[in-house]
């Protein structure tokens, strides 16, 4: 009778062990990432990793870089010349070595990776308001599609050229 009951608690034993390493496997981690990680601000406008494996947040309080441990943000230093000029982020693409930022104040902004770079983007057409940006997009490996106010533009990142396109215009602002 003692073999029995012991073959049967064996049993249990092992169908409850198998059983627990199932739940674990379908059971999803989630690692929460905030200020305490040094994020500045908790409303993320823009998400997106780059060719590193950075992972990037734009948020209304600067760009904050995640290198899987802590952010470092970027802010703008109006006493530094190689600063982010707008803390304000709106869309953010990786392209390669180049971060592309919209942001709310200076239009569309880049951010050169191996030179720690930062650059304007700016577009000949007079009368185009290319302050405030939207948002960017990938439209290629060669073409980047910019949102801004009243406009859109195509940038070729090789030739650096722009291609600039009315949106109708309306009483409110207009952008895609």
């Amino acid at each position: 009778m003692s073999k029995k009951l012991f073959f049967i608690f064996l049993l249990l034993k092992i169908f409850y062990v198998s059983s627990q390493e199932l739940v674990e496997s379908d059971t999803l981690h989630v690692n929460y990432l905030g200020q305490d990680k040094g994020l500045l601000q908790l409303n993320s406008k823009a998400i997106v990793r780059d060719s590193l494996g950075f992972l990037w947040v734009g948020t209304e309080d600067g760009l904050h870089r995640f290198d899987g441990y802590s952010f470092t943000p970027n802010v703008h230093n109006p006493n530094k010349n190689n600063s982010l000029q707008d803390d304000h982020i709106r869309g953010l693409l990786a392209l390669e070595d180049t971060l592309f930022i919209a942001s709310n104040s200076e239009g569309i902004l880049g951010y050169q990776l191996s030179q720690n770079n930062y650059f304007s983007i700016s577009f000949s057409k007079k009368k185009l308001n290319e302050k405030i940006a939207y948002d960017v997009f990938l439209l290629n490996r060669r073409s980047v599609l910019f949102s801004l106010n009243n406009n859109f533009v195509i940038y070729d990142v090789i030739t650096k050229e722009t291609q600039v396109f009315n949106l109708p215009k309306k009483k409110k602002e207009n952008f895609i």
